[in-house]
């Protein structure tokens, strides 16, 4: 005979399992949702740059949003999202992406959420609140008023998989060690960026036992070119065929390197304004050019060719040079592309 102590027991246990798994799956749901896509506005960098940075940990594709402009474009290719990830991560405000295109989306049957604050620091903590950084062991502090920082944290986003947050003027949001501390349960190092926190904040975050690492943007590559130094010499102190085989190597792999500075140029060009990408495609073509020759090739004023040249130097995206009366321009390398 069945023992009714041992099966009211396990259809008791087999009764809190089943009301207390969709709880739990719930919750590690709504800690780490998963998109089909992240819709951006293209041209607040600030928020891109987040963007940016959830899509290379999640692999999501992000689509950029120019205000009455692709609309249209940006609903066709959501269409073709999968019943399994018919889902839409929308970051920035309503002055960003507006409340229209987000009906527009939920009248196609796609669930749509939001993160947006009130200030850009403010969308940086809601990112980590939303729970897409709970693994995360590191975290990138960047003053968000610096557009020139960007793609530095962006590229160290993409390389230790950690969330930026948004300091300002040296001040970290309000919340922030609320916020870290409920959410960041795995954080033991936090990088600085170019001064973008005060010394008083590093030495609270020091005291509360992070690990504070306080990085120069123009010395972040830096250890990659000593260990390129040292395997250099190492191969010297070696045989001559090893260096033989090292150069064939590069050889065979340059079409290769070049295919990825095609792809990074062609990426840079989706997130540039029509005028900013004629602008930029003639400087490329000619390798370098004198900003005063621009006007007569772009059909631009002056004054416009002269805001548009320094916002993307700003933007890390063209190098300036003096050159007697006026400037030498050129695209910077890692968007040359192989054209």
């Amino acid at each position: 005979m069945i023992n009714m102590k041992l099966w009211k027991s396990s259809l008791t246990y087999l009764t809190l399992l089943l009301v207390i798994a969709p709880i739990v799956q719930a919750h590690t749901q709504q800690l780490a949702p998963t998109y089909g896509a992240i819709v951006v506005r293209g041209d607040i960098y600030a928020d891109w740059t987040l963007a940016m940075s959830l899509s290379m940990k999640e692999r999501v594709p992000v689509l950029t949003l120019f205000k009455e402009v692709n609309e249209e474009e940006v609903i066709g290719v959501l269409t073709s999202l999968s019943t399994a990830r018919r889902s839409v991560l929308i970051v920035g405000d309503f002055m960003a992406v507006p409340r229209d295109f987000e009906i527009v989306l939920k009248s196609m049957r796609i669930d749509v959420d939001r993160v947006g604050g009130a200030t850009r620091a403010d969308t940086s903590l809601q990112m980590i609140i939303r729970g897409f950084w709970t693994e995360s062991k590191e975290l990138i502090l960047v003053d968000g008023q610096r557009r020139e920082l960007y793609i530095p944290a962006l590229s160290l986003s993409s390389t230790t998989l950690a969330p930026i947050v948004y300091s300002v003027d040296g001040r970290l949001p309000e919340n922030f060690y609320k916020v870290i501390e409920k959410y960041m349960t795995k954080l033991e190092k936090i990088y600085v960026l170019d001064n973008s926190l005060s010394k008083e904040g590093i030495s609270k975050l020091t005291n509360m036992g992070y690990v504070v690492e306080e990085l120069n943007v123009t010395v972040i590559e830096a250890p990659k070119k000593r260990i390129a130094e040292q395997i250099f010499l190492w191969l010297r102190e070696r045989f001559l065929g090893i260096v033989f085989g090292f150069l064939i190597g590069l050889v065979v792999s340059y079409p290769m390197i070049s295919r990825k500075r095609s792809i990074a140029s062609d990426l840079l060009m989706d997130f540039l304004t029509r005028d900013e990408r004629v602008l930029v495609e003639i400087i490329r073509q000619n390798k370098e050019i004198r900003q005063e020759d621009l006007p007569e090739l772009t059909g631009f004023s002056r004054p416009k060719v002269s805001r548009m040249v320094n916002e993307l130097v700003s933007r890390g995206i063209l190098e300036k040079e003096v050159s007697g009366r006026t400037y030498v321009l050129r695209v910077r390398n890692l968007f040359k592309g192989g054209r």
